[in-house]
């Protein structure tokens, strides 16, 4: 749903698939990967007037921890019991970019 539904919508809507649910999660991840900063203490101009820098705000990191997640729960058991999406590459390489950013992150 990206829109607020009317009340006549909200009584008519059909259940979401998981698998539809964990795309679109993925696919919102892709969008917003580049349009949200990498970090909040570099921001220059466009920081707060604090002294403090903002930190605790959702950076790339976090967009690439949520599709990592996503994509392995949607490739679980749990979610996934005929194993129509195999828990590989994608999940790997999505695993694989996390760990190289945070030790650049300062997160250990």
């Amino acid at each position: 749903m990206t829109k607020v539904p009317s009340g006549d919508e909200v009584n008519s809507l059909k259940r979401t698939s998981v698998q539809e649910v964990f795309q679109f999660i993925e696919n919102e991840c892709d969008d917003i990967m580049n349009k949200i900063p990498a970090d909040y203490t570099k921001l220059g101009d466009y920081a707060l007037p604090t002294e403090q820098p903002e930190t605790g705000r959702a950076n790339r990191l976090a967009v690439l921890a949520l599709k990592a997640r996503t994509a392995l729960y949607a490739a679980s058991e749990l979610f996934n019991p005929e194993q129509k999406r195999i828990c590989g590459r994608k999940q790997l390489k999505l695993i694989r970019r996390l760990l190289i950013r945070v030790p650049n992150m300062g997160i250990s």
